[in-house]
């Protein structure tokens, strides 16, 4: 398994947690907010595995805590450009390397409960966009 994460005392934690449970993983620094960073962790997936079968896209902040008008556009940009544009890029780059090794691309969203609640403009919104983007027939 590769995990991926922005900060490296995070995903060095989650790789050895997987080991001592048994697993095998690596760790690989990503910002998934940024087009060549992903299309960068797709190579070293397929470098590191020979292809690509399951992605598990769980990238996200949950940004300041605002209602709508007082939400910083900062904040807007962050917040939106990790939990939803990230999870796009990595949507972009998995299903070709899924479907170039013969595999088949299916999705499973998971949602979350906070995709409701008052105060987190940008995260509600990208939790929705993330629910639009996994649906049928917007998805590949």
């Amino acid at each position: 398994m590769l995990v991926a994460d922005y900060g490296p005392e995070g995903g060095e934690r989650t790789a050895k947690t997987i080991a001592e449970a048994g697993g095998t993983a690596v760790f690989h620094a990503a910002d998934v907010s940024n087009p060549q960073t992903v299309e960068a962790l797709m190579y070293k997936v397929v470098e590191t595995y020979g292809r690509l079968d399951c992605a598990f896209n769980n990238a996200g902040i949950e940004g300041q805590t605002a209602v709508t008008p007082d939400c910083s556009i900062e904040n807007w940009n962050r917040v939106i450009a990790i939990n939803l544009t990230g999870v796009f890029l990595c949507m972009k780059f998995e299903i070709p390397l899924m479907l170039k090794h013969g595999g088949q691309y299916r999705k499973h969203f998971i949602e979350c409960g906070t995709g409701r609640v008052p105060g987190m403009p940008a995260y509600v919104a990208a939790k929705h966009g993330v629910s639009g983007l996994t649906r049928p027939p917007h998805s590949n």
